[in-house]
């Protein structure tokens, strides 16, 4: 995919130079690619299959090049461009709740409930300390909560339902209640899903950067070794900002207990200030 990997076609990741990076270009990448394949490989058929975007990618590519793919495979793939996602929080959730059990979904709802109450009690130490937060939220400022609650319910959504990692929900549910640990009851909802969320699955970081700040700061990071570009996420953002659209706002806290603060507003404030344009 054009600007992911190494196909990188522009000296940065500027605003400018991100002009290419739309849907239209890479749907007709695919069509490019495909027709290759089918002249080098004697008119073999051409399917192709994936997976959240790379599978609306099959669908569109089948849709407007008959003609060389015979067919394509998508699974879970959101095919409407729609500015808000209401679903996708619940739906994370659910999965949670119907795979690791009522009591790990109510230990994220504790958890997540923990957060907002401390930050309005404008008593974040605790929190701020298990969670290894780079930097103090600034109690003045919603979006450093709203921030840090969506950038951790995201983290949970995509590695363990956007990315069908269905089999490790359970074993995190389990270090979550202290299943493997009954000696050691954790302090409370925060410390048990720290076990999980720190402990284990981010064991290896130094510490969370989910400031507003720290976060704005690195999407707006224009050169392809930096952490948002390398990684991929700066380019996303941007197919979701200008394109795509799906943004899996709160849609104020119903289905789901990841916070009540990431609205529609929050997200179209977050494109303004990653592209500063």
């Amino acid at each position: 995919h054009r600007y992911f990997g190494q196909s990188l076609p522009t000296t940065d990741a500027s605003f400018d130079n991100l002009q290419w990076l739309t849907v239209h270009q890479a749907v007709a990448d695919i069509g490019r690619f495909a027709g290759f394949m089918r002249q080098r490989y004697l008119d073999a058929p051409v399917i192709l299959w994936g997976r959240n975007y790379g599978g609306s990618l099959a669908v569109w590519a089948r849709q407007k090049y008959p003609n060389v793919i015979d067919g394509a495979w998508s699974s879970s793939s959101p095919l409407n461009a729609i500015v808000e996602n209401v679903d996708y929080f619940p739906n994370v959730f659910r999965i949670i709740n119907n795979i690791g059990g009522s009591e790990c979904g109510q230990i994220l709802a504790d958890a997540f409930r923990f957060m907002e109450e401390s930050f309005v009690e404008r008593n974040t130490s605790f929190m701020e300390q298990r969670l290894k937060f780079c930097t103090p939220l600034d109690h003045d400022s919603g979006y450093d909560i709203a921030r840090a609650t969506n950038w951790i319910a995201q983290d949970i959504g995509e590695n363990f339902v956007s990315n069908a990692r269905y089999p490790d929900i359970d074993e995190k549910c389990r270090i979550m209640r202290g299943v493997d640990q009954p000696n050691n009851p954790p302090s409370n909802a925060l410390d048990a899903f720290a076990r999980w969320y720190i402990d284990d699955f981010n064991s290896e970081i130094d510490c969370l950067a989910v400031t507003n700040d720290e976060v704005v700061a690195q999407f707006q990071a224009t050169e392809w070794e930096s952490d948002a570009s390398s990684t991929g996420r700066r380019q996303r953002f941007w197919l979701s900002c200008t394109q795509m659209g799906q943004l899996a706002t709160a849609n104020n806290g119903e289905g789901h207990p990841f916070g009540t603060r990431f609205d529609l507003r929050f997200y179209e404030q977050w494109c303004v200030d990653a592209f500063q344009n």
